[in-house]
């Protein structure tokens, strides 16, 4: 998937987050203590987009992740459960959006799904987490940046980059001894992390 800067999704979370949309009060029976329900209308509309996810890219794609974050509380039923979809499309995409919507009851779930058998999904997962102020995505970021292909290594360590602002030394396209070096830098300061109780 081509998307774009995590630093342009993350900021326009606070537009995200003031949306106004028209549900009722009943929870849902999938989540009957969490989420609101939302309107029939817009529940068509959720599903629609959250189909389309597998087929759109580039700004077309883009637009849809930005409508289903809009839309908010009502959807996070239907992308959590999109987040078993059998398109890593969708499944990708759905973290993103998730990431968007910031609403940190959906954690447990992501956590569930760190295992995903495509690495980009893993790892947009992983950053989704972590994005929530949750460090249990850390550790699967961090595996990325021994992954064999250079694509994601190069998508693991930008999501550390961002999350973290720190380096460690790590290139991407490094030398492995090099890259080895710098991966334990990183576990070490995970380790730490984890110590002082973050």
């Amino acid at each position: 998937m081509k998307a774009p800067s995590r630093l342009i999704a993350i900021a326009i979370t606070m537009f995200v987050a003031a949306g106004c949309v028209t549900t009722y009060s009943e929870p849902t029976k999938e989540d009957p203590e969490k989420y609101e329900r939302a309107a029939k209308f817009l529940e068509e509309e959720i599903q629609t987009r959250i189909y389309n996810l597998q087929y759109q890219a580039d700004a077309e794609l883009y637009q849809n992740m930005k409508r289903l974050a809009y839309i908010g509380e009502p959807a996070i039923p239907f992308l959590l459960a999109g987040l078993d979809h059998k398109s890593p499309r969708t499944r990708g995409s759905i973290a993103f959006i998730l990431g968007l919507i910031r609403d940190r009851r959906t954690i447990p779930d992501l956590v569930d799904h760190l295992d995903d058998e495509v690495a980009p999904v893993r790892y947009e997962i992983a950053t989704t987490i972590c994005v929530m102020g949750d460090n249990a995505g850390y550790p699967a970021l961090i595996a990325g940046l021994k992954d064999d292909d250079i694509r994601n290594r190069y998508k693991a360590h930008e999501a550390l980059l961002l999350l973290t602002q720190l380096d460690f030394g790590f290139e991407y396209d490094g030398e492995p001894d090099q890259r080895d070096v710098a991966v334990g830098k990183w576990q070490s300061w995970f380790d730490t992390l984890v110590d002082r109780g973050y």
